[in-house]
């Protein structure tokens, strides 16, 4: 297909744009997951361990090694 050359600059800047509109969503993208990431580091860092010879937490009674601690 022969075209204008106003048609094809057109066509060249839509393209240009459309990839600039991409990268920056990208960008976007990946900080929110940083962020997200660096959110679930910090709440799993803040709950108390289970120690082996601690009480179970779902409440049997029995020591976490007894219980939900096991080795299968």
């Amino acid at each position: 297909q022969v075209r204008m050359p106003e048609e094809v600059e057109e066509l060249e800047q839509q393209r240009r744009m459309e990839a600039e509109r991409l990268a920056q969503m990208q960008q976007l993208s990946h900080q929110d997951d940083d962020s997200a990431a660096a959110a679930a580091l910090a709440a799993q860092t803040g709950e108390r361990k289970v120690g082996r010879n601690d009480p179970c937490p779902c409440g049997s009674g029995k020591k976490y090694k007894q219980c939900h601690g096991r080795l299968q």
